[in-house]
């Protein structure tokens, strides 16, 4: 909380942040996964594979370069929102790049939401 009105302070003082999202993003990255009831399970496609599903949606997020846990908690929530019982995260950041790049640019990151059908 500390952060974000030292970051509302600099932008109403007239200093420019450069690179705001990013800021924002790896404060955003210290809040706690969100909580689900139930949970939503994280898998990979072996597990995925051993229990009977149907898809119920493909998620997208985009973050900044250092803070993937971002894109995971936006990613998370969604599937919870949408009463999903497992998530299973892409392997590949997307086109935009390696999430480590040094250039700033926002990082795409996507997955695949399911209902076990058991």
């Amino acid at each position: 909380m500390r952060a974000r009105v030292a970051l509302a302070a600099l932008l109403l003082a007239g200093c420019h942040v450069e690179d705001t999202p990013a800021l924002e993003d790896s404060i955003a990255q210290l809040r706690p996964m969100p909580e689900c009831d139930p949970a939503v399970e994280v898998v990979d496609a072996e597990r995925l594979a051993l229990r009977p599903h149907r898809a119920v949606a493909s998620l997208s997020a985009t973050c900044s370069p250092g803070s993937p846990r971002v894109c995971k908690q936006m990613l998370l929530k969604r599937a919870c929102e949408l009463k999903a019982d497992a998530l299973m995260f892409d392997k590949h950041a997307g086109s935009g790049g390696q999430w480590q790049d040094p250039g700033y640019t926002l990082k795409p990151m996507s997955a695949h939401a399911f209902r076990w059908t058991d």
